[in-house]
């Protein structure tokens, strides 16, 4: 009975601190890393921070952007969504999305609470920075060029089909024949072509020296006959005046 006395004695006494131990250790406080963030123009923005409240429901305060010195607290608009998301019983997330982001959002911004009793807890600072459009020039470009390529590949790769399709359909010539060799010569014929040859040339120049013996036979013929005819009225005459 005493050591069941000692063992729910036990038992309350963590029961009883525990709760005490819990709250002790809570600290209202605001959890946000600090960090930089780059958004295209005409993107998202999504902030996050976590408000440790500790149960204390009495708290306001969210999301802002800190300027020159002064902290411009967000509300809803339909560019600029808030909402809280409860995490346990003594923390809540406070979520912010601004849509179609553009150079005026550019800044430092930061998530801050006050509480119950009147002092503020803020979070560390997130730099955005806003940069070229999505579809900026640099990017837009380069996706022209990609398309152009896909564009010029696409259309070569069809030509050749229709190249090859337009082949296929032209029926094909055949092969020229070949023509005959003439069959070869015999030596025999080679060597009688030359002797022809030179038979008919000594023909011709039998002809053309039996030509010329005529002629000069001719020429000789008439030579004498004149001598002849001279020789006879020479001989006339001197026998004439003889007489």
């Amino acid at each position: 009975k005493k050591d069941m006395s000692n063992c729910l004695f036990l038992s309350l006494t963590c029961l009883c601190i525990l709760p005490g131990y819990d709250a002790e250790e809570c600290v209202t406080s605001v959890l946000a890393k600090r960090s930089s963030v780059n958004v295209p123009k005409g993107g998202t923005l999504s902030l996050s921070c976590v408000v440790q409240h500790c149960g204390d429901d009495g708290w306001t305060g969210g999301w802002g952007l800190s300027t020159e010195g002064q902290f411009l607290l967000f509300s809803p608009t339909p560019r600029h969504h808030l909402s809280n998301v409860t995490l346990t019983t003594n923390r809540t997330r406070l979520l912010m999305d601004i849509l179609n982001v553009n150079q005026s959002d550019y800044g430092m911004y930061q998530c801050q609470i006050t509480w119950v009793e009147g002092y503020t807890s803020v979070g560390h600072m997130t730099h955005v920075n806003i940069t070229k459009g999505r579809y900026g020039p640099s990017i837009g470009y380069s996706r022209v060029v990609v398309y152009v390529s896909i564009c010029l590949v696409i259309t070569l790769v069809l030509v050749l089909g229709l190249a090859c399709h337009v082949r296929s359909k032209v029926p094909s010539q055949p092969p020229p024949i070949p023509l005959p060799n003439p069959p070869p010569r015999s030596r025999s014929a080679r060597e009688d072509k030359p002797r022809k040859t030179s038979l008919s040339l000594s023909i011709q120049f039998h002809n053309i020296l039996l030509q010329y013996v005529d002629m000069h036979i001719s020429t000789t013929a008439l030579y004498m006959n004149l001598i002849s005819i001279c020789t006879v009225d020479r001989v006339y005459c001197l026998f004439k005046g003889q007489v």
